[in-house]
Formats: structure tokens, C-alpha cells, sequence
């Protein structure tokens, strides 16, 4: 008997089995609504696909339309600083001259400079594409890319468990909840009772366990019938409210289809006791005083033979017989049948 609950809280939106319903292992017992989970999915299965385009970008590397536009550049760089550097010659040698002045040279020596500072920043832009992406900027990447893919396998997995499914096959005893209730993780949805062959727990002394083995089949009473049942365990320790040891008995599937579970179930063993006493058979006792049983024993005197009433205890029966303890003695003979009929003192003879 299992409470089947969901492991994370949730809108209700489908309890598919029935109160007596029987279902299959596996069967869809029960679901939360996942829209929330849907949408988030799709956002994350978006952002890894993006993470992705780029990881295959570093991974390429610049195309050579790119990195061909990046040459250009330089050269344009290279053409702009060598114009530069020829006017900051011609106007330093003005200046000595007297024939420009000293802004004129000034402003040639900062467009020389940024000429300069221009074609170095082309060319370290070009190197950088010949060069590729950083193996750091890469890895970073594909960290990013892995890291969307747990997160996705993350929510697949609260979607998974947004579905009850039936751990084994049984009937539904009772729906503890009904669609539109928001539960919580682990509240009972459904009780499941198992359908399959059933176990009855009995509690023995413990000096009894020497009469029992694994693997053996008894019989066991439930109500008013009996059913063969294994012993599949024998629970290690007393139970400390009964001091019984508990034993496991799994009945036969096949014969005890009618058992209703939680009832009480009894188990037959046969004892076998050390007992001194006697056989008589049952035909031979009569009823006596405080729970005592009597025979009619044989006494011989003065030539004759008389009736004398003897007590004894019935320990047990077999339907025919009756093993019993009390005042006889070996070799006795005793009534053996039509003991009712006789009374102690009766004076007797012995018929062959």
C-alpha cells in the first residue's frame, strides 16, 4: 500500500484513475499542468542554439572576406602614414627655413602621429583575425553552451516529474485529491494497493523459529479459509510491543484472489512435543470432573475382574485418538469403546 505523491508542488490538472480503478505498472495516474515549464524550456533551448552559432563562429574564425577587407585597411594605414610622414618632413624643412609656421609644422606632426597610432591599431586588428579566437574565450563559451544544456535537462527533468506514473501494478484504494488543487511535494494524490500476491505478517515466539525454514510452504487462515503460503523472510529482531519475532509469509496468488488486505490472517504450525502418555481411543473416554477426561481401567481381585475410574489429561487429538497423561501405568487395559455405558466398580469379563 503506497500514498503515490508528486516530488515538486503544482496546479492539478488530471487524476486519470478511480477510486476500485485497477492500473497497470507504468499507467499515467495523475499530472500537474507544465505551462510554466514549457515556456521556460523554449526560452532556454533558444538561448542555447545562440550560444551555439556563436562557439561555431570562434571555432571558425574570421572569414576571409574579413580578414581580406582588414588587409585593405593596413594598406590604406600604410598609403596615409607615408603621406604623412613625407608632409611633416617637407614642413620641418619650411620651418628651418622660415617659409611655414609653427602651427603649420605643429599640425603636421600630429597628423603623422595619428597616422601612425591608426595604421598600428589596423594592424593589430588584422593580426588578431589571422590569429583567431582566444582558446580562453572558447572554452568560456562551450561552458556557456553546457551550462544551457543542464539547465534544459533540468527542467525536462520537473516536466518528468510532473507525471505520477504507477510504480507496480494495483487498484486504486482511494483519490485523496481532485483536479484543481494546488499540492505540495510529497501530499498523497492517490493510495495504490498492490495487486499481486499478498504478504501476511505473523508474530511467533521465538523458540519457535526452530520448527520453521525459508522456502516453506504453511498454511494460513484468513476468515474461513486457508491458503498456502510461503515463507519468503523472518524479520531479524522481537517486536518490542508483542515480543514476537515477525514472520513473512507471501500467500499463492493463484488462491487467494478473494483475501481482502488488512485482515487478520493466522498461521498453522505443527509442534512436536517430548510428552510421556498414553494412546486411547476417543470412543474410550468419558467426561469427568474440572476439565479431566476418565478412562475405565481393568482391576483383578479375588478372581475376578472390576472397573476402576481413572483421571487423566487429554493433551492432544487427531480426530480418532487422543494422546493423554494421568493415573495409568503401562500394560494396563483399559475400555476401549462403549465407555458410557460402564460405571467404576462393574464387575467385568474378558471376551476374546
Amino acid at each position: 500500500r503506497s500514498a503515490i505523491a508528486f516530488e515538486r508542488a503544482g496546479l492539478l490538472v488530471e487524476v486519470a484513475a478511480g477510486d476500485g480503478q485497477r492500473v497497470g505498472a507504468g499507467a499515467i495516474i495523475a499530472r500537474l499542468d507544465t505551462a510554466l515549464l514549457d515556456t521556460h524550456r523554449a526560452e532556454l533551448i533558444a538561448q542555447r542554439d545562440a550560444a551555439r552559432a556563436v562557439l561555431a563562429e570562434m571555432e571558425s574564425g574570421p572569414r576571409r572576406e574579413t580578414i581580406a577587407a582588414a588587409s585593405a585597411v593596413v594598406r590604406e594605414r600604410i598609403a596615409n602614414h607615408a603621406f604623412w610622414s613625407r608632409e611633416l618632413s617637407r614642413f620641418s624643412q619650411l620651418a628651418e627655413a622660415g617659409q611655414a609656421t609653427r602651427k603649420e609644422h605643429d599640425d603636421a606632426i600630429s597628423q603623422e602621429r595619428m597616422a601612425r597610432a591608426q595604421l598600428d591599431a589596423a594592424r593589430a586588428a588584422l593580426e588578431e583575425l589571422e590569429n583567431g579566437t582566444r582558446a580562453e574565450q572558447i572554452a568560456a563559451q562551450r561552458a556557456r553552451v553546457a551550462q544551457l544544456v543542464a539547465a534544459i535537462a533540468r527542467v525536462d527533468v520537473d516536466i518528468a516529474k510532473s507525471v505520477i506514473r504507477a510504480p507496480f501494478a494495483g487498484r486504486v484504494a482511494r483519490r485523496l485529491v481532485d483536479e484543481g488543487t494546488v499540492v505540495s511535494a510529497g501530499q498523497g494524490v492517490i493510495e495504490l494497493i498492490e495487486d499481486g500476491a499478498l504478504e501476511a505478517r505473523i508474530g511467533v515466539p521465538a523458540d519457535v523459529l526452530a520448527t520453521v525454514a525459508l522456502g516453506k510452504t504453511y498454511p494460513v487462515r484468513v476468515g474461513a479459509g486457508e491458503h498456502p503460503g510461503e515463507l519468503t523472510a523472518i524479520l531479524p529482531e522481537l517486536d518490542a510491543a508483542t515480543r514476537t519475532v515477525t514472520l513473512v509469509v507471501t500467500l499463492d496468488a493463484e488462491h487467494s484472489a478473494d483475501v481482502v488486505p488488512q485482515r487478520v490472517a493466522r498461521l498453522s504450525l505443527n509442534e512436536r512435543l517430548n510428552q510421556p502418555g498414553f494412546w486411547l481411543p476417543l470412543a474410550g473416554l468419558v467426561k469427568g470432573e474440572r476439565g479431566l477426561w476418565s478412562v475405565y481401567a481393568l482391576e483383578h481381585a479375588d478372581g475376578e475382574y472390576g472397573l476402576a475410574r481413572r483421571d487423566v489429561e487429554v493433551l492432544y487429538t487427531d480426530g480418532a485418538r487422543a494422546y493423554v497423561r494421568g493415573l495409568l501405568s503401562d500394560g494396563e487395559q483399559v475400555v476401549a469403546a462403549g465407555a458410557h455405558r460402564v460405571v467404576a466398580g462393574q464387575r467385568v469379563t474378558i471376551a476374546d
